[in-house]
């Protein structure tokens, strides 16, 4: 999904809350549908595209399609992907559940100098993402439409906690 994220002037529209302007806006869900979904999935004609924002510097891109064979299998991670918009696009769902103090530590560990420091870097978790995070988890309850949940508190051992026989 990093390669499917709206520029920052609608990831970071000041107007709503941090957290919820992050929750609607980060993501470009009808360029991640039109180039990649749309094309891989059931009557796609498999030309695709992999990204339509290149993050670092927030221009939008618009690379050489590429063409799939038909027994592709595509897997798609990031954040917020139960979503209402996306539902028929997946076949099958995995949610990679971990506890939010793990998470956070995880988050300001890895982004603390991009974000200046450990302190910025945990405020914008605690006020952005995380917040979002429970906003996602509220509106979508992911665990229940997922088949499999994942526990990756300990990422050298994933722990499966539930499995959906489809």
């Amino acid at each position: 999904m990093d390669d499917f994220h709206n520029p920052k002037k609608l990831r970071y529209y000041e107007a709503q809350s941090l957290a919820h302007a992050y929750y609607e806006n980060a993501h470009d869900y009808d360029a991640l549908i039109k180039r990649l979904l749309k094309p891989l999935g059931k009557g796609g004609n498999l030309t695709y595209q992999t990204k339509s924002l290149d993050l670092e510097t927030d221009i939008s891109v618009n690379p050489e399609p590429q063409v799939a064979a038909r027994n592709t299998i595509l897997v798609v991670d990031g954040t917020f992907l139960f979503k209402e918009k996306l539902n028929d696009y997946w076949d099958f769902r995995i949610f990679f559940h971990t506890d939010f103090k793990i998470a956070l530590n995880r988050g300001i560990q890895r982004d603390r100098a991009r974000l200046g420091g450990e302190s910025a870097a945990e405020k914008r978790y605690l006020e952005r993402y995380h917040k979002a995070s429970m906003m996602y988890i509220d509106d979508c309850n992911p665990m229940l439409k997922a088949h499999i949940i994942v526990n990756n508190n300990n990422l050298n051992a994933p722990d499966l906690e539930l499995l959906k026989i489809c």
